[in-house]
């Protein structure tokens, strides 16, 4: 953004500004003094003046300059978090500049440019970290680095400290479906939207089922609107294993907490609770593809089949006549997901086959067991197959009939081993699984879900996650959603009056903590038991009127303490 130091001679622009120096006519007479705020009466004197440019407190105009890297050496320019005053005029005399590699103070009528916003020099995975400013650099690196290491969940959720960039990075992901045209939802299934225009046509939307992604996981879309709903041109239609109501959504809101706990979350081990696995808070959803190739070998031609030597009846019950494993078999480990058999060679046979061929004669043919069967270690569902053939003119492999590809699809629950981390790089692997009832509690009994080592913070200096934290514990309770853009977030002030709004809906009895079914606090309660105290409670819980909430919640302490805190 332009920092504009003269105005044309025209009324439209000096209205609202300050004037710099004296303005004088053309005969001497001063018509506006220096710092003089220009109104409309003035203006127009100005204005009658012979063309000049009026040089005014320099003031931030929303005029957008492109500059090149060359360009941008040349300027100075200020930060885009440059406290500014009402008329878009920088409140302090020397501002915080950069101009070429230099990084120093300059007076406010030699700064050039505004940033536009705090986060144009930063990537998109960092510009998602909350009090980012808090955070050691290595540490901010580390937590972009890991935001792409995420596995979708079943049901992920926004974050309660967010930063206001996950909707836009929602919607270049390619995960959302928007609304091609205003009309009226005629059809919703779990697989196709339809929406009629208000000409009477139809367009229709398909959702991607459980489609594998380069990383083994899944890109799985619902619907979230209704039959009959009217939606708007460009409206999200659908969430996925990634996103939640139109915004990334990369984790689950949890109850941490910062202590040690027996040694079990020592060196940044991670403690959580048995809830996060029973209730399916971090079970993620992956598709492995295994595939196997029908080939010509020097012996004869292998064969994709049913029928295969020395196999049970019993690991057999899940294969098609063609011996590929139908789609919705459950599968284990070993289990066969594809027949096949390999010509043998001319060994000389043993004596058990000699008995075998000499009693079922050419049934027992010379072919050995070459089948598809899963890893150790894995099992899951089968929910596609596909088969490749020349007969059908798909491109294979010189020598290679068929080829057969299996897409299993595996549910996985969050278990010891399992690496986690933050969004300040905070990172650690679980160590042990507690039962939910020998896990610390709150005041109120509830139990936290996870246990992170304190020691943890000071050393990496990311203090971000302490923040987000504090702030997140607020948002929880109160029941709403914190947006802190980078370098532009809430400050101690904003969050030391969160927690005493927290303190006081505690106090007022009003605070649910139903993790399965959480609401904000009940407002009807705080309003009564502030009134009762004698407080205003519009001024204490609205969050424009700073420092009023923490004031009121240490008053309400020391009251408590027998001390009239109104009187100190």
């Amino acid at each position: 953004r332009k920092v504009v130091h003269e105005v044309p001679n025209a009324l439209p622009e000096l209205l609202g500004r300050t004037a710099r120096e004296d303005i004088v006519d053309d005969e001497g007479v001063l018509v506006a003094k220096a710092g003089a705020a220009i109104d409309g009466e003035l203006a127009g004197k100005i204005a009658s003046l012979p063309g000049r440019t009026i040089k005014v407190v320099p003031f931030v105009s929303s005029q957008i300059v492109d500059l090149t890297a060359d360009e941008e050496d040349q300027y100075s320019i200020a930060q885009a978090n440059v406290r500014l005053n009402d008329r878009d005029e920088f409140r302090e005399e020397r501002i915080e500049v950069k101009k070429g590699s230099r990084y120093f103070k300059e007076v406010a009528d030699r700064v050039d440019f505004m940033d536009v916003s705090t986060k144009q020099i930063f990537s998109v995975a960092a510009s998602l970290i909350p009090f980012l400013e808090h955070d050691d650099a290595n540490r901010a690196l580390m937590g972009s680095n890991m935001q792409r290491q995420g596995v979708p969940l079943l049901r992920a959720h926004a974050p309660l400290v967010a930063t206001g960039m996950e909707k836009e990075v929602a919607k270049y992901s390619g995960q959302k479906i928007f609304a091609a045209d205003e009309g009226v939802v005629s059809s919703v299934t779990g697989s196709r939207i339809v929406i009629e225009d208000g000409k009477g046509e139809k367009h229709i939307h398909e959702l991607a089922k459980f489609v594998r992604t380069n990383q083994g996981t899944t890109i799985n879309q619902y619907p979230i609107v209704d039959k009959g709903e009217e939606v708007k041109k460009g409206q999200v239609l659908v969430d996925s294993s990634s996103i939640d109501n139109g915004e990334l959504a990369l984790g689950q809101n949890i109850v941490c907490a910062f202590m040690s706990w027996h040694g079990y979350n020592y060196e940044d081990a991670i403690i959580i609770s048995r809830r996060l696995a029973k209730d399916d808070v971090y079970t993620s959803m992956h598709i492995e593809k295994y595939e196997i190739e029908e080939r010509e070998t020097k012996l004869g031609p292998e064969e994709i089949t049913r029928d295969m030597p020395n196999v049970s009846e019993e690991s057999l019950s899940n294969l098609s006549a063609e011996g590929i494993v139908r789609i919705g078999a459950e599968v284990r480990p070993g289990d066969i997901l594809v027949g096949k058999i390999t010509p043998k060679g001319e060994a000389e046979p043993s004596a058990e086959e000699k008995l075998l061929r000499a009693i079922f004669g050419e049934k027992m043919r010379d072919v050995k067991d070459s089948s598809l069967k899963m890893p150790p270690g894995e099992n899951g569902r089968v929910i596609e197959t596909k088969v490749f053939s020349r007969e059908n003119r798909d491109e294979l492999s010189a020598g290679v009939r068929r080829l057969v590809r299996v897409w299993v699809a595996q549910k996985r629950k969050i278990s010891v081993g399992d690496k986690m981390s933050g969004r300040h790089g905070n990172k650690g692997v679980v160590s042990i699984v507690l039962p939910e009832e020998d896990m610390p509690f709150l005041p109120d009994g509830t139990p936290v879900d996870m246990i992170l080592n304190p020691l943890g913070v000071p050393s990496r200096m990311n203090l971000g996650q302490v923040l987000e934290a504090h702030l997140g514990w607020a948002a929880y309770i109160l029941g709403f959603r914190a947006l802190n853009p980078i370098f532009d977030g809430a400050d101690a002030t904003a969050i030391e009056d969160a927690l005493g709004r927290v303190w006081i809906a505690w106090k007022a009895g009003a605070v649910n903590l139903d993790l399965k079914n959480p609401r904000g606090a009940d407002r009807e309660k705080i309003e009564a038991g502030l009134a009762d105290r004698g407080f205003e409670n519009g001024e204490i819980m609205d969050p424009a009127c700073r420092g009023k909430a923490k004031r009121a919640s240490l008053c309400l302490w020391l009251e408590e303490l027998g001390v009239n805190a109104r009187d100190l």
